[in-house]
């Protein structure tokens, strides 16, 4: 009969090699119970690190986080070595829900009504069962969903988060954003809007300057209040360090990632961090970096988050219903601003079609088409179903 050290030994192997559940979500950070079984057993060096992980006055023998398109969370496993122990190890099971998202008995497979019983009072209780079979590990029982249901919240956070930022980038070239940033770095004490107007020649007006600076706002680099964000610091330290200077002139005619590759990457590490651009990327990614349409992006979009996708590229997300896409549906200020933004960082190919900057009723979406740059496209995400 294998001991406890022996269950969880195969569990973590299984976890890292093929991930959680049918689904295969990819495994990291997996600690093992600091049980002094487990530290004298054969298998101590194999199970580390070994923590002390509380959970209502019970101790889960294996948590792990997974991730995935849809949820990142935590999973706990209660590990049992006999399958007579099965009611025990679910009670102990379902404390675990309290603590982690996902909550699992695993124990050796067994025949008869003992499996039939206990696959039917996991069920009620929302725990997940593993049982260990011949072949490998099997999932039984699936666990409860998550309450809020994660998939539905990371997708609203990400939408709340990621919306309003192509909405307030009114300006076509990111470099207005840093320059921003750099005004209340280099000049503290001078407001912003003077600064910019005495070092940045190209925002002529108080309104350019104005969106010169909500931009830099969204993008995480000031604080509403125009102080420099932790971000915003860590941004002007490395313009600092790749000799920026304020009157350093910039053309517009080049692609600005091309025209100055080290302030390219300073801002597509900027972008990177939006939700709205991490959506673009991985739906890139799922069709292997293929150009896709406008409307065919947004389509593959929205199958991983709608919500954001929508209110991304649809003035009214209710258009997205539609079986085919007027062109005066989408968004100018994210299909002209924003892609135009993404494609001076270094992250998009492929710049905004001509046609986007003219007014959305002349907008030609099924020949503006998206693609990332070769450098950015490294590993396909699996595809969705």
């Amino acid at each position: 009969m294998p001991a406890e050290a022996d269950i969880v030994w195969s569990l973590k192997k299984h976890l890292q090699l093929h991930g959680l559940g049918p689904q295969r979500w990819p495994v990291s950070d997996i600690a093992v119970d600091s049980d002094g079984s487990y530290r004298s057993s054969p298998h101590a060096a194999d199970l580390e690190p070994m923590m002390s992980m509380p959970i209502r006055e019970f101790h889960p023998d294996l948590v792990c986080a997974y991730s995935s398109s849809a949820e990142d969370g935590l999973a706990a496993f209660e590990a049992k070595a006999r399958f007579e122990d099965w009611l025990k190890g679910l009670t102990q099971a379902r404390a675990y829900r309290e603590g982690v998202h996902r909550a699992y008995l695993a124990l050796p497979a067994d025949t008869g009504s003992r499996a039939s019983a206990l696959e039917q009072d996991a069920g009620e209780r929302g725990v997940g069962v593993w049982l260990l079979r011949d072949a490998g590990w099997e999932e039984v029982v699936p666990p409860a969903e998550p309450r809020p249901a994660l998939a539905e919240c990371r997708n609203l956070t990400a939408a709340l988060r990621g919306v309003v930022l192509p909405r307030r980038l009114q300006l076509n070239h990111p470099i207005n954003y840093l320059a921003a940033a750099w005004a209340r770095y280099t000049v503290p004490d001078v407001p912003i809007q003077q600064a910019l107007r005495d070092s940045w020649e190209t925002l002529r007006t108080a309104g350019s300057r104005q969106h010169a600076i909500n931009g830099a706002r969204y993008l995480g680099l000031l604080t509403q209040d125009g102080k420099l964000t932790a971000l915003g610091l860590t941004v002007c330290d490395l313009m600092t360090s790749l000799h920026f200077k304020k009157s350093s002139a910039v053309s517009r005619k080049r692609r600005f990632s091309d025209e100055s590759p080290g302030l390219g990457a300073v801002i597509r590490l900027v972008f990177m961090q939006q939700e709205s651009t991490k959506l673009i990327v991985e739906a890139l990614q799922q069709v292997d970096n293929t150009p896709l349409s406008t409307e065919q992006l947004l389509r593959r979009a929205a199958k991983i988050n709608e919500p954001l996708a929508s209110g991304l590229f649809l003035g009214d997300p209710r258009d997205l219903e539609k079986a085919s896409i007027p062109a005066s549906a989408f968004s100018p200020s994210f299909v002209f601003q924003f892609k135009q933004s993404l494609f001076h960082a270094g992250i998009l190919a492929t710049s905004s079609h001509t046609s986007a900057g003219k007014g959305a009723d002349h907008y030609q979406s099924q020949d503006d088409f998206w693609q990332l740059e070769n450098r950015l496209f490294t590993s396909v995400p699996p595809k969705p179903a």
